[in-house]
């Protein structure tokens, strides 16, 4: 039996990927060698949460680890300075509030949120050199996890938001106990992860970047919803944007990939169909979900 992370309760496997294809993404559109993280395995396993739909990656010992994200560190697009999250999160967050936000970075968003509602924040990061630069803009920064950050900060914050950090857990219970018990009571958390409802999944479900080592989880709004509950947290909204025209070239890209996957001549002949697939993706993109879902939450 395999348990659910965040239940308990056994598990249904619903997917496997051999880790061959993994380590030969990795090396061929990254180049970065990643077969540490699979000492002895032939394949990775999703299983899915009956209670929650969430789906995850087992074993959890294949989590990446710190040199896997000083490698990605080397292409730009890797850690933007500013994500779709950051306009939609300050809608739910106000003026004068108390932060935490887990997983900050360098601080970007709470640069943003301390110059234009005025908030009180706090940041907590692992990466020692994004505490520096964090702190040499004058932000309140912590090298420290949220389960160490929660035993002194109990009902401490207004909000606790974190971006893009939770499909990258894989023990999603300590982690989410601990970052609910620093939001008081009435407080809110907000969380941001990468998009895998149906539409955009079954386009980018097996993608280099959605699968270990670098991500343990699979999200959609299902589970977001659903894990509310589990938390002490009433779900108050779930929604994505739809893709905008700029991520029309990376959609059509990983759409050939997927589809082509290891067969030369058939990636050669979709290749060739490029501009009809960015043709079709432009006229529907008003009914493709984009890549990011933001969840609004207020802890009971």
């Amino acid at each position: 039996m395999v348990a659910s992370p965040i239940t308990g309760n056994s598990s249904t496997l619903v997917h496997t990927i051999p880790v061959q294809r993994i380590i030969d993404d990795y090396k061929d559109l990254y180049n970065i060698s990643i077969e540490r993280h699979f000492d002895g395995m032939n394949n990775v396993e999703v299983y899915k949460c009956p209670d929650t739909g969430y789906r995850f990656f087992y074993p959890y010992s294949v989590i990446g680890d710190e040199q896997l994200y000083d490698d990605l560190q080397q292409y730009d697009w890797y850690y933007p300075e500013w994500k779709w999250e950051y306009n939609e999160a300050p809608k739910y967050i106000d003026k004068g509030s108390k932060v935490l936000e887990v997983g900050c970075g360098e601080g970007n968003f709470l640069k943003y949120i301390t110059k234009e509602l005025d908030c009180d924040v706090t940041g907590i990061e692992l990466n020692a050199q994004a505490v520096e630069k964090g702190r040499a803009a004058g932000l309140n920064m912590h090298q420290e996890l949220v389960q160490d950050h929660a035993i002194n900060h109990a009902g401490v914050y207004d909000v606790v938001c974190f971006f893009q950090v939770l499909e990258h857990i894989a023990d999603i219970k300590a982690f989410l106990d601990a970052c609910v018990k620093c939001v008081r009571p009435g407080g809110r958390v907000l969380i941001a992860v990468p998009n895998n409802d149906p539409y955009f999944h079954k386009v980018i479900k097996d993608y280099a970047l959605n699968i270990p080592p670098h991500h343990m989880g699979w999200w959609n709004t299902e589970s977001l919803t659903k894990i509310a509950p589990y938390f002490g947290l009433e779900a108050d909204k779930v929604y994505y944007d739809n893709i905008s025209t700029a991520n029309i070239p990376t959609l059509t890209n990983i759409y050939i990939s997927e589809k082509a996957y290891k067969k030369p001549l058939k990636r050669q002949l979709m290749r060739l169909m490029k501009p009809v697939y960015w043709a079709w993706f432009l006229l529907t993109k008003n009914t493709i979900p984009d890549n990011h879902i933001l969840a609004v939450y207020t802890k009971k």
